[in-house]
């Protein structure tokens, strides 16, 4: 695992390049508090629930952003557990999952949204 944020804690990332990461959620970040990404990638993660990004109980938002080459078993690019997730104009692509949400795995009584994205 590359990141993770805390359950009060607040991070942003921008323009970056999360490669190679490897965890049992979140291969690039686990989120526990407020998540913003942008203009960032999210390549070659993996991890048990979530290949690139792993949410519990927080906020994430990603916009301008791509998920490619991921390996999971549900979530190749981003794992909703619990909270809301909130994508825009980004690109999923070659992400490698076994049992579901090449794009997005959002599990019962959570939100996410993913809009004018490319998968």
């Amino acid at each position: 695992q590359l990141f993770n944020v805390s359950g009060t804690g607040a991070f942003t990332v921008n323009q970056a390049t999360l490669q190679n990461g490897s965890a049992t959620d979140g291969g690039g970040i686990e989120n526990r508090g407020a998540l913003t990404v942008t203009n960032s990638t999210f390549f070659s993660n993996s991890a048990t629930n979530g290949g690139g990004i792993y949410n519990r109980n927080g906020t994430t938002t990603v916009s301008n952003s791509t998920f490619t080459g991921n390996t999971t078993s549900s979530g190749g690019g981003i794992y909703n557990r619990s909270g809301t997730v909130i994508v825009s104009n980004s690109t999923f692509s070659g992400n490698a999952v076994i049992f579901g949400g090449g794009v997005v795995c959002n599990t019962p009584s959570c939100t996410a949204s993913v809009c004018n994205s490319t998968i």
